[in-house]
């Protein structure tokens, strides 16, 4: 199944499931809320600022937003403005700490900070990044957290109290990440379009996939039994260290995606709008991919 939805006007920047039965897109002066699979639009709005990061509050009723005017907040439910002026400086990622009841956010220049939705305060944290942070990713208890960027660095980070304790300088760019459930590797995606994985606990190069995309990583996620999935400017959806065929999804970069929580379909999202994108039958996957290679990341 392929389906598109297309968002006129607007690049779109970011996606968020709600559930198996709505989404969030987010771009340049566009919020819009959609059913899905079947894409009918429940609520927009055209804010002043663009959308460059997204994710909900724990009971769904907010979005966070990461944009060009500062980190905000907007109702789920109308799309209206909840809370003005979080912060005024440009936002650029976000990610949503359940452990710690906290909303973890970066500015464009390498300092990250974390905000109480009941107290509504922030906290700016200590800069170890010089540059922006690209991706954020921790392990499934939220106890640790790996960041990349544009500085080049791999950071490896306690969640206890927020302190950077293991770094290393990468050959380029680290633009996506994602960690294994036991948190023994970590999957960095590189702007040279190489994939590397990473040893923890020493920052070995464990091996490194090279030119799997034409242009480089956007994003890499697993669908909930496993199977990492890339997406990348070169509008390609792949599966890598698997024999499973690429899907091209658009002609333009894709910008972020999402994973159903059925893990059975994929949302992308570029200049044009959404791609909803079915993927292989879990049976045909187990057929190609180790079960130990499935478990790694599942």
């Amino acid at each position: 199944m392929f389906q598109h939805l297309r968002v006129p006007e607007t690049s779109v920047h970011a996606v968020v499931l709600v559930d198996d039965g709505s989404f969030v897109v987010g771009g340049v002066n566009f919020l819009g809320h959609f059913e899905f699979p079947s894409t009918r639009m429940i609520a927009s709005s055209t804010p002043n600022y663009s959308v460059e990061d997204m994710c909900l509050s724990k009971d769904k009723k907010k979005v966070f937003l990461a944009t060009t005017k500062g980190f905000r907040s907007v109702l789920l439910s109308q799309l209206t403005q909840s809370d003005e002026y979080l912060t005024n400086e440009s936002v650029f990622r976000i990610k949503r700490l359940d452990r710690i009841s906290r909303i973890l956010f970066t500015y464009s220049d390498g300092e990250m900070a974390l905000f109480d939705p009941d107290q509504k305060k922030v906290k700016k944290l200590h800069a170890s990044h010089t540059d922006s942070i690209w991706a954020i990713s921790t392990d499934p208890n939220e106890s640790h957290m790996m960041t990349t960027g544009w500085d080049c660095k791999l950071i490896r980070w306690d969640l206890e109290d927020f302190t950077a304790e293991k770094s290393t300088r990468m050959h380029t760019q680290g633009v996506s990440l994602k960690v294994s459930s036991d948190f023994e590797v970590v999957l960095v995606g590189m702007l040279d379009k190489s994939i590397c994985e990473y040893r923890i606990k020493d920052f070995m190069l464990n091996r490194i996939l090279n030119h799997l995309h034409l242009d480089r990583f956007r994003s890499i996620s697993t669908s909930s039994y496993g199977l990492l999935i890339t997406a990348s400017d070169d509008g390609t959806v792949k599966f890598p260290f698997t024999s499973l065929p690429e899907i091209t999804v658009s002609t333009s970069p894709i910008m972020g995606t999402a994973m159903a929580s059925d893990a059975h379909m994929i949302c992308a999202c570029d200049k044009d709008g959404i791609h909803i994108v079915r993927l292989p039958e879990r049976s045909k996957v187990e057929e190609l991919v180790s079960e130990k290679e499935l478990a790694r990341f599942a």
